[in-house]
């Protein structure tokens, strides 16, 4: 993992979580609250399945 971690606001869309992992080449981004970090985003969590029923 690269440092810094480039991270992202936990109330961002997904799809802005995929471009700055785009933009910085990365697998991971450290999700922040108030600027705290609260936990990872990594790709492998926009690959796993998802049922109609988690909405």
């Amino acid at each position: 993992m690269s440092s810094p971690v480039p991270g992202i606001e936990e109330r961002r869309p997904l799809t802005e979580a995929a471009d700055l992992m785009d933009k910085h080449r990365t697998f991971h981004l450290g999700v922040t609250k108030g600027g705290a970090l609260i936990g990872l985003v990594s790709v492998r969590d926009f690959l796993r399945p998802v049922s109609i029923d988690d909405f």
